[in-house]
């Protein structure tokens, strides 16, 4: 049986055509995927060369301070978009499961830096804010709520809602307290029932800082809360930069000055004797533990420190919790690239590492001097001196 002739056609197709219809026929989440195959493998110098860079981008970011005023004693309100906007997928498995991560390892990082904070977590959802965690002390509370919690994202976010319920909080706090807000904000808009701008004075008259952190495009309400509260308003571009722009938020800013003088006020502390081996109810589990610590006032035990005690209103803490806090006011100051001159003989003291005692040659691009003591060390001691020890070793043995 006769067809008839049937046309054909020839389509020669160059490879980089074919990588367009391939990408366009891609969703947005798989041009996320790692791909460890095509990723350029390193080898040891580059790898080396590669964590030296990160370090010098770490070692740029530190603000010393000397002779700046800070609030050793925070009071921190962390609130968490939890709207419609936060089940974007943009961000790998969610908006939502990222910003609980990174508000995970801010926490830690908050307590490790500034054992006498106290923090509150609050999300925030159907145009109203949440209470997760009351404010408190208790690192481990707040992790095991962040784990344990599972929250759905629904609704519109109130910014004014949540900037009126954490000054209902903050407004209480003493003057020697440094009042903060740190925002984790997904969504391009708000959904507000007046005017947010009176909101925002208010804040500006008790002098609470704000911050945020946004996972999506910056919005002028965000960028107006930063400026106007002595804050920070930062976007991040991927997951990583979500927990590296909340980090910043670690280390206690410098206070928030006022045109009035400010008084100095005193603050009731406690430090409390270790509780003998005896079971006994403690006050913050209301359960029989032995151990613990008792109140030198009351004598009511407790689990850890720092605590505020429940009966007589004092704050309970260790020397080592006041030493942690204290090399905020008087940071190490940063070491300097030392580079031995040609025509001078090395001492046998600067050819290693005074930390580590490992050698350190001359001619070295990774030794460092201490700017006081003149004590040599090596990039790895530079890190941990800073951002671990806070104290130098070479400063303290002379």
């Amino acid at each position: 049986e006769y067809m008839g002739d049937v046309p054909h056609f020839e389509h020669s197709m160059t490879e980089e055509h074919l990588d367009d219809v391939h990408s366009s026929n891609r969703y947005k989440w798989e041009a996320a995927i790692e791909r460890s195959w095509e990723a350029p493998e390193l080898s040891g110098l580059q790898g080396l060369a590669e964590q030296r860079r990160e370090r010098e981008k770490k070692r740029a970011k530190r603000d010393v301070f000397s002779g700046v005023r800070k609030g050793l004693i925070r009071y921190v309100w962390l609130l968490i978009d939890a709207s419609n906007s936060m089940r974007q997928i943009d961000m790998k498995p969610s908006r939502l499961d990222v910003a609980v991560d990174a508000a995970q390892q801010f926490v830690r990082d908050l307590f490790d830096q500034n054992p006498l904070a106290h923090l509150g977590i609050m999300f925030m959802r159907n145009g109203i804010t949440e209470r997760a965690t009351k404010m408190s002390s208790n690192m481990r509370h707040h992790v095991d709520v962040l784990n344990s919690l599972a929250i759905n994202p629904e609704g519109n976010v109130s910014l004014q809602n949540a900037l009126d319920a954490t000054y209902e909080f903050l407004c209480h706090v003493p003057e020697y307290g440094s009042r903060e807000i740190v925002i984790l904000f997904g969504s391009i808009s708000t959904c507000d029932p007046g005017d947010i701008r009176k909101s925002i004075d208010r804040l500006v008259e008790a002098k609470v800082r704000c911050s945020v952190v946004s996972l999506a495009p910056e919005t002028y309400i965000c960028q107006y809360l930063a400026r106007k509260c002595h804050g920070k308003c930062s976007v991040a571009e991927t997951a990583d930069d979500v927990l590296e722009l909340l980090s910043v938020h670690a280390p206690p800013p410098p206070s928030v000055t006022s045109a009035q003088p400010e008084l100095a006020a005193l603050m009731r502390m406690g430090f409390p004797q270790t509780a003998r081996d005896t079971l006994s109810f403690c006050a913050c589990h209301k359960e029989l533990h032995s151990g613990g610590y008792l109140c030198p006032r009351c004598k009511l035990k407790y689990c850890g420190l720092p605590v505020d005690c429940s009966v007589c209103s004092i704050s309970l803490a260790s020397s080592p919790h006041l030493a942690r806090s204290y090399h905020h006011l008087f940071p190490v100051p940063p070491y300097e690239v030392y580079q031995q001159p040609s025509d001078q003989t090395p001492d046998i003291n600067e050819t290693r590492c005074f930390g580590c005692c490992a050698p350190t040659p001359p001619q070295s691009a990774l030794r460092l001097r201490c700017p006081k003591c003149l004590k040599i060390f090596c990039d790895e001691c530079d890190v941990f001196i800073h951002d671990t020890l806070h104290n130098c070793p070479g400063c303290e043995s002379v």
